[in-house]
Protein backbone atom coordinates (compact mmCIF):
# COMPACT_ATOMS: atom_id res chain seq x y z
CA UNK A 1 0.00 0.00 0.00
CA UNK A 2 1.51 3.46 -0.73
CA UNK A 3 0.77 6.75 1.25
CA UNK A 4 1.05 9.78 0.39
CA UNK A 5 0.79 13.30 2.34
CA UNK A 6 -1.89 15.54 1.27
CA UNK A 7 -1.81 18.43 3.91
CA UNK A 8 -0.64 19.33 6.78
CA UNK A 9 -2.12 22.28 9.16
CA UNK A 10 -4.03 23.25 12.00
CA UNK A 11 -7.90 24.09 13.47
CA UNK A 12 -8.64 25.15 16.52
CA UNK A 13 -5.34 25.08 17.76
CA UNK A 14 -4.70 21.29 16.83
CA UNK A 15 -2.41 19.95 14.56
CA UNK A 16 -4.22 18.18 11.31
CA UNK A 17 -2.81 15.86 9.02
CA UNK A 18 -4.25 14.10 5.84
CA UNK A 19 -2.80 11.67 3.94
CA UNK A 20 -4.61 9.25 0.90
CA UNK A 21 -3.67 5.81 0.92
CA UNK A 22 -3.50 4.12 -2.30
CA UNK A 23 -4.17 -0.06 -3.83
CA UNK A 24 -0.88 -1.11 -5.22
CA UNK A 25 -2.01 -1.73 -9.19
CA UNK A 26 -1.75 -5.69 -9.50
CA UNK A 27 -5.71 -5.86 -8.25
CA UNK A 28 -8.25 -7.48 -10.11
CA UNK A 29 -9.63 -5.63 -12.49
CA UNK A 30 -12.72 -4.85 -11.34
CA UNK A 31 -11.41 -3.88 -7.83
CA UNK A 32 -8.72 -2.14 -9.02
CA UNK A 33 -11.03 -0.06 -11.00
CA UNK A 34 -13.40 0.47 -7.93
CA UNK A 35 -10.52 1.61 -5.89
CA UNK A 36 -8.54 3.53 -8.13
CA UNK A 37 -8.46 6.72 -6.31
CA UNK A 38 -7.43 4.73 -2.89
CA UNK A 39 -9.00 6.66 0.03
CA UNK A 40 -8.05 9.05 2.73
CA UNK A 41 -7.82 9.34 6.76
CA UNK A 42 -7.64 12.58 8.27
CA UNK A 43 -6.20 13.07 11.72
CA UNK A 44 -6.71 15.75 14.00
CA UNK A 45 -4.27 15.71 17.23
CA UNK A 46 -5.52 15.33 21.08
CA UNK A 47 -3.53 17.93 23.35
CA UNK A 48 -2.79 16.01 26.92
CA UNK A 49 -5.07 17.73 28.75
CA UNK A 50 -8.13 16.17 26.79
CA UNK A 51 -10.11 14.51 27.76
CA UNK A 52 -9.56 11.93 25.18
CA UNK A 53 -5.66 12.13 25.47
CA UNK A 54 -4.71 7.94 25.42
CA UNK A 55 -7.91 6.64 26.50
CA UNK A 56 -11.83 7.01 26.10
CA UNK A 57 -11.08 5.51 22.41
CA UNK A 58 -14.70 4.22 23.16
CA UNK A 59 -16.68 7.70 23.97
CA UNK A 60 -14.49 8.75 20.85
CA UNK A 61 -15.94 6.57 18.67
CA UNK A 62 -19.51 7.58 20.29
CA UNK A 63 -18.96 11.49 20.73
CA UNK A 64 -17.68 12.48 17.60
CA UNK A 65 -19.99 13.04 14.21
CA UNK A 66 -17.16 12.44 11.89
CA UNK A 67 -17.79 10.82 7.83
CA UNK A 68 -17.83 7.66 8.96
CA UNK A 69 -17.13 7.97 12.70
CA UNK A 70 -13.99 8.04 13.97
CA UNK A 71 -11.86 4.84 13.29
CA UNK A 72 -8.29 5.96 14.64
CA UNK A 73 -7.36 6.68 18.06
CA UNK A 74 -3.54 6.73 18.77
CA UNK A 75 -0.31 7.87 17.59
CA UNK A 76 -0.08 8.77 13.82
CA UNK A 77 0.96 5.55 12.30
CA UNK A 78 4.06 5.43 9.55
CA UNK A 79 5.00 9.14 9.14
CA UNK A 80 8.62 9.61 10.87
CA UNK A 81 9.45 12.48 9.06
CA UNK A 82 6.83 14.30 11.38
CA UNK A 83 6.59 14.52 15.49
CA UNK A 84 4.44 12.06 16.21
CA UNK A 85 1.70 12.89 18.28
CA UNK A 86 -1.48 11.46 19.86
CA UNK A 87 -4.82 11.84 17.09
CA UNK A 88 -8.14 10.76 16.65
CA UNK A 89 -9.07 10.15 13.06
CA UNK A 90 -11.14 9.20 10.48
CA UNK A 91 -10.75 7.55 7.28
CA UNK A 92 -12.89 7.94 3.54
CA UNK A 93 -12.62 3.77 3.08
CA UNK A 94 -16.79 3.16 3.34
CA UNK A 95 -19.30 1.88 1.43
CA UNK A 96 -20.68 3.45 -0.73
CA UNK A 97 -17.36 5.32 -1.65
CA UNK A 98 -17.50 8.86 -3.05
CA UNK A 99 -14.96 11.08 -4.61
CA UNK A 100 -13.42 13.76 -2.00
CA UNK A 101 -11.92 17.17 -2.61
CA UNK A 102 -9.33 18.32 -0.13
CA UNK A 103 -11.22 21.22 0.53
CA UNK A 104 -14.07 18.51 1.68
CA UNK A 105 -11.40 16.49 3.95
CA UNK A 106 -10.10 19.81 5.27
CA UNK A 107 -13.37 20.40 6.61
CA UNK A 108 -14.46 17.20 8.47
CA UNK A 109 -10.76 17.54 10.01
CA UNK A 110 -12.35 21.09 10.74
CA UNK A 111 -15.30 19.99 11.94
CA UNK A 112 -13.44 17.55 13.98
CA UNK A 113 -11.34 19.81 15.72
CA UNK A 114 -14.00 21.69 16.33
CA UNK A 115 -16.03 19.01 18.75
CA UNK A 116 -12.65 18.18 20.03
CA UNK A 117 -12.18 21.38 21.59
CA UNK A 118 -15.88 22.20 22.65
CA UNK A 119 -15.66 18.52 24.18
CA UNK A 120 -13.05 20.02 26.36
CA UNK A 121 -14.57 23.11 27.32
CA UNK A 122 -18.08 21.84 28.16
CA UNK A 123 -16.20 18.91 29.99
CA UNK A 124 -13.79 21.96 32.18
CA UNK A 125 -17.12 24.10 32.91
CA UNK A 126 -18.65 20.91 34.42
CA UNK A 127 -21.37 19.85 31.28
Amino acid sequence: MKEQIIYTGTAYGRRVLIKQLMIPEFLPLGLASSLSAGWYCGYVECLPDDWYYNGHEEEAELDFDVYGGVTWEGMIPNIPEINNYYALGFDTNHFPGRLWTNSELQGECRKLARQLWEADGKRLRGY
